[in-house]
């Protein structure tokens, strides 16, 4: 097994329109100050988040896949491991998203966190993964520029509002 060379994991929060990113072994969450800047490394890679809150708020997660490498998914509950589904996410995506399963982007990027540059994994979903799509859409990411969010847009939803990272492109 290859060790991850990810230093920091990043997360977009929609509903306080933060990024944050875990401490005291995962257990709680530091804000992180805007501008984030990023350059991104790798931006194939997904994985299934989200909570079923049918049954208690059970965690959901899945393995990590990528669009290149490899599209499958095993999609379990976090606390026992029963199988949820398996496949490549077009196959499985009603059922998992039926129980509340969300298709999570993992951007790989170098970032500057704490004086320091450090690789990161940011986690989109939801709006900001949406925004990110529209926002990229067309262009090679992975070219000679960054990327910056210096501030956030509230977004009104059919069943819930929430806020969205504002992504902006510069030349390195």
């Amino acid at each position: 097994v290859v060790p991850s060379p990810v230093e920091q994991f990043i997360f977009f929060n929609g509903n306080t329109g933060r990024f944050g990113r875990p401490v005291e072994d995962n257990t709680q969450m530091e804000d992180l100050p805007l501008p984030l800047s990023f350059i991104v490394l790798d931006d194939g890679a997904f994985r299934i988040g989200g909570e079923n809150r049918a049954s208690g708020k059970r965690k959901i997660k899945s393995n990590l896949a990528h669009r290149n490498y490899n599209k499958g998914l095993t999609v379990t509950y976090s606390d026992n491991g029963a199988l949820i589904a398996q496949g490549d996410w077009q196959q499985i995506r009603e059922s998992v998203a039926a129980i509340g399963g969300k298709y999570t982007a993992v951007l790989y990027a170098l970032v500057k966190l704490d004086g320091q540059s450090k690789i990161a994994a940011i986690h989109l979903r939801g709006r900001a993964l949406s925004e990110w799509f529209k926002f990229t859409k067309g262009k090679n990411v992975t070219g000679p520029f960054y990327f910056t969010v210096t501030k956030t847009a509230k977004t009104e939803g059919t069943d819930v509002d929430s806020y969205v990272p504002i992504f902006e492109m510069h030349d390195l």
